[in-house]
C-alpha cells in the first residue's frame, strides 16, 4: 500500500492552485515538469520552487493527475469540473474533490491522514498534539521511519487544509487559505479539540451520494447501514440525514429501497456513467 503523506513541503492547498496546476499540465505533459528548480515551472506558475513541489503533491493527493509512458495526464473529469467551476466556488465541487482524496482510483493508495482522522471514528476528536501521537504510532506499526518534523508539519498542513483560525480577520476567498475551509468541515469544540462535524442533507447534492454508492455497490445492491458506514467514513452525517438523501435519490428513481421484511436494501436502478453523474453534480448550485 502506498502511504500518501510526504511531499507537501509544509504547504497546504491554496486557492487557485488546482486551476493553475491543471492548466500547466494541459500545456506541458512531460513527467519532469514539476522537478525541483525547474525555471519554466517557477515562471509559468508564478510560485517558488518549493511551492511547485507542493502543488504537484496536491494534484496527486486530489487524484486528478496520473502518469503513463513518462507523461502526465489529467483524469477524473477535472477539466470539465474546472470548466464549470474554475475557482472552486461551489460547495459541491469541494465535496467532490474531498471524495476524490478518500475514494481513489487506485485502491492501494492510502491518504493516511484522511483515513486516520475521518474514516477511523476512534480518532474523531483530537488536539494537534494528540494527532501527532496517532500519526507517529501509525508509522511505528507500519515499520516506516518518518521524522518528528515531518509528522508535525503533516498534521499542521492537514488541519489548515480544512480549518481557518477564526481570529484571523482575513477574507476566506484570500489565496492564503485552502479552498476546503469553505466547507466548515473541521471545527473546534469548547475544549479546543478538533473534530469533523456532521453535515446536513441540504448541504450536499444527493448525486454526490449516488456517485459514492456507484463506486462501492456490488451486484447493484447494498444495505442502508453498510452504505451509511461507508459514506460516513468520507462525509460525516447522522443516519437520519443520510436517509433523507437516499429518499431524494429514490424519488428521482436513481435507486429504490427494498423495505420488505425489514431488509432496508438499496438497489441501484439508474444506469448512468460516472462522467454523467459528475456532470449532474456540477450543474447543481
Amino acid at each position: 500500500m502506498g502511504n500518501l503523506l510526504v511531499g507537501h513541503s509544509s504547504f497546504y492547498l491554496r486557492n487557485g492552485w488546482v486551476k493553475k496546476g491543471v492548466e500547466y499540465v494541459q500545456k506541458n505533459k512531460d513527467e519532469n515538469i514539476f522537478s525541483k528548480n525547474n525555471i519554466k515551472a517557477i515562471d509559468e506558475l508564478g510560485i517558488g520552487s518549493v511551492m511547485v513541489q507542493s502543488l504537484k503533491f496536491w494534484l496527486i493527493m486530489l487524484d486528478i493527475i496520473g502518469k503513463k509512458d513518462k507523461e502526465l495526464y489529467l483524469k477524473r473529469e477535472i477539466e470539465y469540473i474546472l470548466k464549470m467551476d474554475p475557482y472552486l466556488q461551489k460547495i459541491n465541487t469541494l465535496w467532490l474533490l474531498h471524495t476524490y482524496i478518500m475514494e481513489r482510483e487506485k485502491k492501494d493508495e492510502n491518504p493516511v491522514l484522511w483515513n486516520l482522522f475521518i474514516k477511523n471514528t476512534k480518532n474523531s476528536v483530537f488536539t494537534e498534539e494528540e494527532a501527532r501521537d496517532i500519526l507517529a504510532l501509525f508509522y511505528k506499526e507500519e515499520k516506516e521511519v518518518v521524522s518528528e518534523r515531518s509528522i508535525r508539519d503533516s498534521i499542521s498542513v492537514f488541519i489548515k487544509t480544512y480549518y481557518k483560525d477564526i481570529d484571523l480577520k482575513v477574507d476566506p476567498e484570500d489565496n492564503l487559505f485552502s479552498p476546503f475551509i469553505k466547507l466548515n468541515y473541521l471545527q473546534k469544540n469548547e475544549n479546543g479539540k478538533y473534530y469533523f462535524r456532521d453535515i446536513y442533507n441540504t448541504e450536499i447534492a444527493e448525486e454526490l451520494i449516488f456517485f459514492l454508492l456507484k463506486r462501492i455497490v456490488k451486484d447493484k445492491q447494498i444495505s442502508i447501514m453498510d452504505s451509511y458506514s461507508y459514506i460516513n467514513g468520507i462525509i460525516k452525517m447522522r443516519i437520519n440525514e443520510y436517509e433523507k438523501l437516499i429518499s431524494k435519490l429514490e424519488n428521482r428513481e436513481f435507486l429504490f429501497v427494498d423495505r420488505a421484511a425489514g431488509l432496508q436494501n438499496i438497489n441501484i436502478i439508474k444506469d448512468i456513467s460516472e462522467k454523467e453523474i459528475i456532470q449532474l453534480i456540477m450543474e447543481r448550485e
